[in-house]
């Protein structure tokens, strides 16, 4: 991806983010049954773009999936407060249940890079991408 903007359109370019749960004690191998899918847009470099986060918030959404478990689905959101004086969150509104995700504007979203989130147990867990594509519907 070259630009955040989709030059067809001149809207913001959401990507759809893939993470799946890295190796770990109880999983050695990781898991591709245990994650999150959430939309976001990513600059030039592949990080999240707070500004166009800002413009789009409404349409960065995050579904959780836990094999076993009903997914849940929430939005990415922008909380003050925490390191360099904002923290992202996964926010869902069923129980109004969140999940710190730890130096989330710092993260490249490439394949093979990792991402650690902080689970409603107040257990981190590090996650793998997965995948990331462009949102076709802009």
């Amino acid at each position: 991806m070259s630009d955040t903007k989709d030059q067809a359109n001149g809207k913001a370019a959401l990507s759809l983010v893939t993470l799946h749960l890295a190796r770990c004690q109880a999983f050695p191998e990781g898991s591709s049954s245990i994650g999150y899918r959430f939309i976001a847009p990513l600059d030039s470099e592949s990080r999240i773009n707070p500004a166009e986060w800002n413009n789009l918030r409404q349409r960065c959404l995050v579904n959780r999936f836990r094999d076993g478990e009903l997914a849940q689905s929430g939005h990415l959101v922008h909380k003050p407060g925490g390191a360099g004086g904002a923290t992202w969150y996964f926010e869902y509104p069923a129980g109004g249940a969140e999940e710190a995700v730890k130096h989330l504007d710092d993260h490249r979203f490439l394949p093979g890079e990792y991402v650690s989130i902080k689970g409603g147990d107040g257990d981190w867990e590090t996650f793998k991408v997965a995948d990331v594509r462009l949102v076709a519907d802009q």
